[in-house]
């Protein structure tokens, strides 16, 4: 069984694992996300607006903005993938940030299903 770093809740209060395997993929991928953990976290927990995924029932994309990850010369939306595999577990998929522009092209289909 993998390790699990931190369980968060999603805004339907399940529990969300981030597991040393995603961490280390999201760090693979992304290695300018290392100082960003707890903002991943946060964005899981509280985020400004999240996509329901198409044809993929239970998948979901949250977003939050953090100014911060400027400084690291990247872009400032956070995006974290994560499944809800019932209403007791799910798991963080991926992380990654994203333009503007790119957000608006890549969730032009998926469907808002939370915005604070």
């Amino acid at each position: 069984m993998t390790s699990i770093i931190r369980i968060v809740k999603s805004i339907k209060r399940v529990p969300i694992r981030l597991t040393a395997i995603q961490w280390q993929h999201i760090l693979k991928r992304h290695p300018k996300l290392k100082d960003f953990q707890d903002q991943i976290l946060l964005t899981v927990e509280r985020p400004y607006r999240i996509y329901s995924a198409p044809e993929k029932e239970f998948e979901f994309a949250a977003l939050k903005v953090f100014p911060e990850l400027r400084e690291k010369g990247l872009a400032e939306n956070l995006i974290v993938h994560y499944k809800e595999l019932s209403k007791k577990d799910g798991f963080i998929i991926t992380a990654f940030v994203m333009s503007d522009k790119r957000l608006k092209r890549r969730f032009r289909k998926w469907q808002i299903v939370y915005q604070s």
